[in-house]
C-alpha cells in the first residue's frame, strides 16, 4: 500500500514526570531526541503535533523546549486550559492515576466542566453550586485510578490535535470551520502561560515556564547566546554556493527559506548561512506551507 508520512501526533509525558534535574530540560532534550529519531528514520521534517503534559509545570516546559530543539522547527505542543497547579504550595500534581481532588495548590477550570459535562463518577462534594447537570465521559475509571480518557475525552483530545495540525501546519490552505472551533477545548479554553516567575492562582489558571529567561524568550532553532555572534544572513556565502552548484536564480537568503527546515545537509547549510531568514518569525512563516515553498536542493 502506498503512503506518505503527512505528520506525527505525540502523546506522552506523565510517566517521565520525575525523570532529570531539573525536570524540564532533561524530558525536553529527551523528547526532542525521540522526534529527531523518527524524522531521520522517515527522511523528512514532518509536522509533528504534541500534548500530554497536563497539570505538570515542569513537563509542560518541557514540551515547548523540546518544539525549540527538534530538527526543521516542524514541532508545535497544544494543551487545554483544564486547570494549574502553584507548585510552591502543592500537595499534589494530577497524573494518570491520581486525581489529587482537594489538593492544595490544586486550581480545576469548571468552566470546561459546565461546558461539556462532568464525568459520571465525579464526586459531587468538589463541584460548585452552579455545576451543569450534562455528563460527559472523561476518564475510564475516576473511581479506580485510570485516568485515561474514555470515549468521549478521547474524541475531544482528537479533534483538538487535528484542529491543532491544520491551524499550524496547514493554515494558508484551508480555514479551521468555526464550527470546529467552537467546541474544540484547547481553542475554547486555552492553556495560558503565567506572566513572569509568578504561578496559578484560583483566579488566573496558568502554566508556569521553568525554562530560562534567555530559552524562553528565543524561538526555533534555539541557540545558546553569545555575546560574540551576531545572527545575520550571509547572502553573499549562499548565492556563492547555489552557482557553483548551477543554481544562478539564488539571490538571497529569501529565495531559500523553505530549507531552512530540511533535516539533509542543504538544510544544516542552509540554517548556519541564513541564520535570521530561518530565525522564529522565518520558520513559523514556512510552517504555514507543509505541502508547498521552494526549496533548494544542493548539494554542498
Amino acid at each position: 500500500v502506498d503512503y506518505r508520512w503527512a505528520g506525527i501526533v505525540w502523546v506522552q509525558g506523565q510517566a517521565d514526570r520525575d525523570e532529570g534535574n531539573p525536570v524540564w530540560k532533561t524530558f525536553g532534550e529527551n523528547t526532542a531526541r525521540v522526534w529527531n529519531g523518527l524524522i531521520n528514520e522517515i527522511g523528512a521534517s514532518v509536522p509533528i503535533i504534541d500534548t500530554g503534559g497536563g497539570f505538570n509545570n515542569q513537563l509542560t516546559s518541557g514540551k515547548k523546549y523540546a518544539t525549540q530543539l527538534v530538527e526543521g522547527c516542524m514541532a508545535h505542543n497544544v494543551q487545554p486550559g483544564a486547570g494549574a497547579v502553584d507548585d510552591t504550595i502543592s500537595t499534589c500534581i494530577p497524573s494518570a492515576t491520581d486525581t489529587c481532588f482537594g489538593a492544595e495548590g490544586l486550581f480545576v477550570n469548571f468552566d470546561i466542566l459546565n461546558f461539556y459535562g462532568y464525568d459520571p463518577l465525579f464526586p459531587e462534594e468538589y463541584k460548585p453550586e452552579d455545576a451543569t447537570n450534562k455528563v460527559f465521559r472523561w476518564y475510564k475509571d475516576l473511581e479506580g485510578g485510570n485516568n485515561h480518557s474514555e470515549d468521549e475525552g478521547m474524541i475531544l483530545k482528537g479533534r483538538m490535535l487535528a484542529n491543532a495540525f491544520v491551524k499550524e501546519f496547514l493554515s494558508d490552505e484551508y480555514d479551521l470551520p468555526s464550527e470546529y472551533g467552537d467546541v474544540d477545548i484547547a481553542i475554547k479554553f486555552p492553556h495560558l502561560k503565567c506572566e513572569g516567575n509568578t504561578f496559578a492562582t484560583a483566579n488566573n489558571m496558568c502554566w508556569h515556564d521553568y525554562r530560562d529567561a534567555e530559552i524562553s524568550g528565543s524561538g526555533c532553532p534555539y541557540q545558546p547566546q553569545d555575546d560574540d555572534a551576531i545572527c545575520v544572513d550571509d547572502d553573499d556565502a549562499l548565492v556563492k554556493a547555489a552557482v557553483s552548484s548551477g543554481y544562478n536564480n539564488i539571490s538571497s537568503c529569501g529565495d531559500v527559506s523553505a530549507s531552512c527546515g530540511n533535516n539533509n545537509k542543504t538544510g544544516r547549510f542552509v540554517r548556519a548561512t541564513c541564520c535570521q531568514t530561518c530565525s522564529e518569525s522565518e520558520v513559523r512563516r514556512r510552517r504555514k506551507h507543509v505541502r508547498g515553498g521552494r526549496t533548494l536542493q544542493l548539494i554542498l
